[in-house]
C-alpha cells in the first residue's frame, strides 16, 4: 500500500492513502509513517506500507504495517530513537454549563 505526505506546517505532516477518494488518514504528524500504521490497523488493513511525497521519485521509507504500528520516535538529548509505543493520555476539561439564567 502506498501512502502520501504533505507538509502543512514545518515538521508536520498530512497523510493520504493511496485511494480513489485520497482520504485523509492522519490530519497532522510528527511521524507519518508510524501514525498512519496504527490508522492502518485501526482499518484492518496489514501488510507492507510505503510511505510517499510529491519531491522524489522513490519512496522516502517503508514498514510493515504491524510492526510500525507498535513504535513510536522520541528525542532524548538530541538523540532520536525509535521506541515501543504508549499512548499518551486523552486529556480534557469539561466547559461549565451555560447559565440558563442570561438576564
Amino acid at each position: 500500500m502506498r501512502i502520501y505526505i504533505e507538509e502543512v506546517k514545518p515538521a508536520r505532516y498530512r497523510v493520504r492513502s493511496l485511494t480513489p477518494d485520497g482520504a485523509v488518514l492522519i490530519k497532522s504528524s510528527r511521524q507519518p509513517l508510524l501514525d498512519a500504521c496504527r490508522a492502518l490497523i485501526e482499518m484492518g488493513i496489514t501488510g507492507r506500507v510505503e510511505m510517499w511525497d510529491a519531491v522524489r521519485p522513490y519512496a522516502r521509507m517503508s514498514a510493515d504495517i504491524e510492526k510500525g504500528a507498535k513504535l513510536m520516535c522520541r528525542e532524548d538529548r538530541g538523540k532520536l530513537e525509535l521506541v515501543r509505543y504508549v499512548p499518551r493520555p486523552v486529556t480534557w476539561e469539561r466547559r461549565p454549563e451555560p447559565s440558563a439564567d442570561l438576564g
